[in-house]
């Protein structure tokens, strides 16, 4: 009886010790962040029955107190940065911050957008945002003073001759401003050509120069020689006559005789005289070239001038060439980095009025000039302007691959990379689906994690990535950073199993159809007489149209064209 009473008694403080869960305690938060003011979901699991608390900092009038249950969910308002917390009394916190990023801001503004006439333009930008690599200005046609690196604000001032477009890209943001010079007054027209000059048919000739037809020219400059030699004819006649009745004349008659040969040597004289005074002062007093009126003009016909090609650029900078449709003339874009000429050709591609001929290249101080690659030109296809009409989807379309949370998911692209999924794919999918884990969810909240997986896809490929069939696969748990290398490992296997299907292995079709679905990479109706990048039959997500008239756009797979030529840049461009 006493041992059963010692025993009892030893016994009684294991029985007053109250039991705890010894799981771990997580919480997480969905969205993992907010652009602004909003709501996100807590979810816990793992806390104690009892004795457990919560906390935020800020404090939040929604989320302090005993915690309630082992596990659950809240919706909690926020309008700054929080810290979430769970404590239990033995020992296990937990947190997770949500934190409030303002979306970023860039802006490009001229001082004005039109001139009159060449001149200078003040251009200002701003960018506002996460810290980004670096930002670069571009224009078309190519102006020195803009074109290069650039910080994130500032302003600058540029000579202006012809419209131009001035771009400047920070991250994936890239805006452009077109400033217009209408040009000076045109000039006025020129005078009309000198009418032919007249001629004139003689009835009967002037001397040995005039005769048959002469212009009025001809005939005044004639008549002048013509005048002075009548002019010496008759002074020499009367000097005879004169001459003459001096002999037989009285003394008085031969005093007026004197007089006359006199008179008609002066008359000779001053006749030489007008004609040597006039010469020698300007030629052009004894020429005429006057023209009569009524008479027919000639015009000098003006060769028409054919398409001009710019020469290739030598100074620093990224370049493209491109064709203008209307005029033939070829022309060079250009951009201070590679990623914005990227960003810019992009923008071109999608413009039905160019032709863009080439990839971007890139001229490095000190360096050879780069070496442009033709520029994979787009199926032909015919029908009426869609949204997407003249986006290239056989090349990427430029973005940046990488931010500071990506180099994390480097290492788990590598582990469970084969197949189709390659390590440069599965880290291009990662970008473009959370951004490397900034925005955590998707699909307005059914899929989750790095690559966005859906709970019923994941549950699809668990044991391929040893998860056990205990583990509940939610939204909440893909998107916590414990489980990111399963969730990438998940969406590795996805991304192998679209490509046994009618995607194949081609990175734009595998993307689209993990992005739309396995269905997007069916071949499309509405485009049967078309051929797509790889030279099969046009898919549904390639297709722009939803009937073979092609009078009618399938807009239910623009986001996944983007998407697909986004992943596609950044899989040959990686970034991380």
């Amino acid at each position: 009886m006493l041992k059963k009473i010692l025993l009892s008694v030893f016994a009684l403080p294991f029985f007053l010790i109250p039991f705890t869960a010894s799981a771990a305690l997580s919480i997480s938060g969905v969205p993992s962040s907010l652009s602004g003011p909003g709501s996100v979901t807590l979810s816990w699991v793992g806390a104690a029955a009892a004795g457990c608390t919560r906390s935020a900092s800020p404090a939040n009038p929604l989320w302090g107190g005993v915690l309630p249950g082992i596990s659950g969910t809240l919706s909690v308002p926020i309008s700054v940065t929080t810290t979430f917390s769970v404590s239990c009394g033995i020992g296990l916190t937990a947190s997770v911050t949500i934190p409030i990023v303002p979306p970023a801001t860039l802006t490009l503004t001229p001082s004005v957008f039109v001139l009159p006439a060449p001149g200078t333009v003040t251009l200002t930008w701003a960018y506002s945002g996460p810290p980004v690599p670096g930002c670069g200005r571009g224009s078309s046609p190519v102006i020195p003073a803009w074109v290069g690196p650039s910080a994130p604000v500032g302003n600058i001032s540029v000579p202006v001759s012809v419209t131009t477009t001035f771009s400047i890209a920070c991250g994936a943001l890239n805006p452009s401003v077109t400033v217009t010079v209408t040009g000076p007054p045109p000039p006025p027209p020129p005078p009309p050509p000198a009418a032919a000059p007249s001629t004139y048919t003689l009835i009967a000739p002037l001397g040995p120069s005039l005769t048959g037809s002469v212009t009025l020219s001809q005939y005044l400059q004639g008549m002048l020689i013509f005048i002075i030699g009548i002019a010496g004819v008759l002074a020499v006649v009367m000097i005879v006559i004169c001459g003459i009745q001096m002999m037989g004349s009285s003394v008085s008659g031969k005093s007026a005789a004197k007089e006359c040969i006199w008179n008609a040597i002066f008359g000779l004289l001053i006749a030489i005289a007008s004609w040597a005074i006039l010469n020698t002062i300007n030629p052009l007093f004894l020429a005429s070239d006057v023209a009569l009126p009524g008479v027919s003009t000639q015009t000098t016909a003006v060769a028409p001038t054919g398409p001009t090609t710019e020469a290739a650029p030598t100074g620093n900078g990224c370049f493209f060439k491109y064709q203008e449709i209307s005029t033939g003339d070829v022309r060079y874009g250009s951009a201070g980095t590679q990623l914005m000429c990227e960003q810019l050709r992009s923008s071109y591609q999608a413009d039905t009025d160019v032709t863009v001929q080439t990839t971007c290249f890139c001229n490095n101080p000190g360096g050879p000039p780069g070496s442009p690659a033709a520029s994979t030109p787009p199926p032909a296809t015919t029908g009426v302007t869609c949204p997407l009409s003249g986006r290239n989807l056989c090349e990427g379309q430029s973005q940046q691959c990488t931010n500071p949370s990506c180099a994390q998911f480097a290492p788990m692209a590598s582990t469970h990379a084969g197949g189709a999924a390659s390590p440069e794919l599965i880290k291009a999918v990662i970008l473009q689906e959370s951004s490397c884990g900034i925005y955590l969810t998707g699909d307005g909240g059914a899929s989750g994690g790095p690559m966005h997986m859906k709970p019923s896809t994941a549950n699809v490929y668990r044991s391929a990535c040893g998860i056990p069939t205990t583990q509940v696969i939610t939204v909440g748990w893909l998107s916590q950073s414990a489980n990111f290398d399963k969730a990438v490992c998940l969406g590795a296997e996805y991304l192998r199993a679209v490509s046994m299907t009618s995607c194949g292995t081609n990175v734009q079709d595998v993307a689209a159809g993990y992005n739309g679905g396995p269905g997007a990479c069916a071949a499309s109706v509405s485009c049967s007489s078309d051929t797509s990048c790889s030279g099969a039959a046009v898919k549904k997500w390639e297709c722009l149209y939803d009937d073979s008239a092609h009078t009618q756009c399938n807009a239910g797979y623009n986001t996944t064209r983007n998407y697909a030529t986004r992943v596609l840049y950044c899989k040959n461009n990686p970034g991380y």
